[in-house]
């Protein structure tokens, strides 16, 4: 998790969407799109990344911390270190754990 891309940025594929979602729209001149895809896909990812995050600390847990404090999200407004809010019972729907497949 600490080489390549990874030792950078935590969220290599968000980041590399967002940006391409936002530029793609500006080199088709669509400018109002520019504009809602950021704004949307922000949301989109400060809650996706606190939902895997909450995952990643609790499965890894210190050796996840310290790479949190060593990597950056580059996706603009959202926070480096993401609040670790989310209670364990927020993504278990009908008594299934969404994360038991991964896990």
């Amino acid at each position: 998790m600490t080489n390549g891309v990874y030792s950078i940025f935590r969220h290599p594929s968000y980041t590399g969407f967002f940006y391409y979602s936002i530029f793609s729209m500006v080199m088709i001149g669509n400018f109002v799109s520019a504009v809602a895809f950021g704004i949307i896909l922000t949301i989109f990812f400060e809650d996706r990344i606190h939902f895997e995050e909450h995952y990643l600390l609790t499965f890894f847990g210190d050796s996840y911390e310290n790479y949190r404090r060593n990597t950056r999200i580059f996706i603009p407004y959202l926070p480096t270190q993401i609040k670790k809010y989310l209670p364990v019972d927020a993504w278990v729907f009908e008594d299934y754990d969404y994360f038991q497949i991964f896990f």
